[in-house]
């Protein structure tokens, strides 16, 4: 029986490479979608899967079968094995792979970490609030960066691993896949198709033995390959270069982007909460009877904007603070299919713009519903601006100032970035054990995902402290007893 604490422990590690010989040396430059995530920290997904399995049968049968699998994925996920390389003593203009870039040579890895757990699975995969750092442990850690000298032009740059897996087995309960992930490498989708492309392939090999040709899945119509051409992305105002600029003329001597996951925040915990259709439906009703002008009514902008003023009505609970704060949100927005021409929904990297969007705390408060209805029409507004008024592009000079400024204010003040997209249905990747019992974001305060009961329900992830959690669990149900 598992104790009141679970227990860890590592009982394996290797690198993982795409097969040998199968990728050639390759040079990706950063481009300014890519420089705007440059240190921020990596972000961590936890996928469980429910399986009556022996600890013996993981480690001799499936751990093979998924490194096997996950170095034929790599084979299409190739930079995702390489490194980040940030020149830390050369000039900016001294070459090109002077500058932020991403770089794999035949043999780079990812780090794969073979762990034991013994947790309470059902708790563990459960929507009630569990302790954060019983989850935290389950998602690997980044290796460190070390420093190399480039030998064509002398440049010395910091090389780091962008992509770091672990896959924990609770005996008798099922497996956990967790993925670590630099976001100035690859964004939520490009993450998502390669952990998609990583289940089929795995699915489709269980029964292949380990020695089987690495390229029998060269031309697989199971997933669709990832687009590289970089020169879709592009830049005639040079805003790569006005972002490397402002981050200052020494930026390669700066502190370099923190690789590692966040501290665990103390004492929290994390819980799921649940939208159903007919709950959307009825936020919607409500929305679009109060504001029949409202150009962006859709599922997430009222589900988000429901949570967001639940949280504001949490923080002002707790809160003795009797001033009327700033209450902040962040919302990324996928660029691909909106950039001009449009770029293919697989190209890999980064392609997000964010809205930023401030009220007031008494704003998202209101009475009765006026906080739900000022919260919608904010993330409304702010979306529809930004995908048809204004263009996709505009104002992008100064993204990067607009992002350190949030850095600046993140510990002081009351941010709320929402990670996910329920467009990124993960609970139908299979690694041939069925769908996932759980998908599980690890240290973000609000994530959203499509939900595992039904598609078309929307799930809600915060980490929160517990009496947040109390107070927000209230607040939240008797918001929907209320609609019905």
């Amino acid at each position: 029986m598992a104790s009141n604490t679970p227990i860890l422990k590592v009982i394996g590690h290797c690198q993982v490479s795409p097969p040998s010989g199968t990728v050639a040396q390759n040079y990706m430059p950063l481009t300014f979608f890519d420089l705007l995530w440059l240190d921020f920290s990596p972000f961590s997904r936890l996928l469980f899967y429910h399986l009556n399995i022996s600890l013996t049968d993981f480690t001799q049968i499936h751990v093979p079968s998924l490194k096997n699998s996950l170095s034929l994925a790599l084979q299409h996920y190739f930079p995702l094995a390489g490194n980040l390389l940030i020149p830390t003593t050369c000039d900016h203009d001294s070459a090109s792979v002077a500058k932020p870039s991403i770089r794999y040579l035949d043999g780079d890895s990812v780090s794969f970490t073979v762990a034991e757990y013994d947790a309470d699975f059902i708790r563990l995969t459960g929507n009630q609030s569990r302790d954060f750092n019983d989850l935290s442990c389950l998602a690997p850690q980044l290796p460190p960066a070390i420093k190399e000298r480039l030998l064509d032009d002398g440049c010395e740059v910091q090389v780091s691993p962008v992509l770091a897996i672990q896959v924990t087995c609770c005996p008798g309960q099922g497996i956990c896949i967790g993925f670590t992930s630099s976001h100035a490498v690859a964004d939520g989708s490009t993450i998502f198709n390669f952990i998609r492309a990583w289940g089929l392939i795995s699915k489709s090999t269980m029964n292949i033995s380990d020695d089987a040709p690495s390229m029998m899945l060269k031309n697989s119509q199971l997933f669709s390959l990832p687009f590289y051409d970089r020169s879709v992305i592009e830049d005639p105002k040079n805003l790569a270069g006005t972002y490397l600029s402002q981050m200052g003329e020494n930026y390669s001597s700066q502190t370099s982007p923190t690789l590692a996951p966040p501290p665990a925040p103390a004492k929290k915990v994390r819980a799921t909460f649940v939208l159903n259709q007919s709950d959307i439906e009825a936020l919607k009703k409500l929305v679009s009877t109060k504001l029949p002008r409202l150009s962006h009514i859709s599922s997430f902008t009222v589900a988000c904007g429901y949570t967001w003023s639940c949280l504001a009505k949490t923080q002002k609970a707790i809160d003795s603070n009797e001033e009327d704060e700033e209450e902040h949100l962040i919302v990324a927005v996928n660029c691909r299919a909106r950039l001009d021409p449009p770029v293919s929904e697989t190209y890999f990297g980064n392609c997000l713009t964010i809205c930023f969007i401030t009220t007031k705390n008494s704003e998202l408060i209101g009475e009765e519903n006026e906080g739900l209805i000022k919260a919608a029409e904010l993330i409304g507004q702010s979306i529809h601006k930004k995908m048809n008024e204004d263009g996709i592009l505009k104002g992008a000079e100064m993204w990067y100032e607009e992002f350190k400024e949030v850095k600046t204010k993140w510990k002081r003040e009351r941010i709320t970035g929402i990670a996910g997209s329920p467009k990124f249905y993960f609970y139908n990747i299979d690694f041939g054990w069925g769908n996932p019992k759980k998908y599980e974001f690890v240290s973000e305060k609000l994530s959203i995902s499509g939900c595992k009961d039904a598609q078309g329900d929307i799930e809600f992830g915060l980490c929160l402290t517990e009496n947040e959690m109390m107070g927000f669990s209230a607040i939240f149900g008797e918001g929907l007893h209320n609609l019905d």
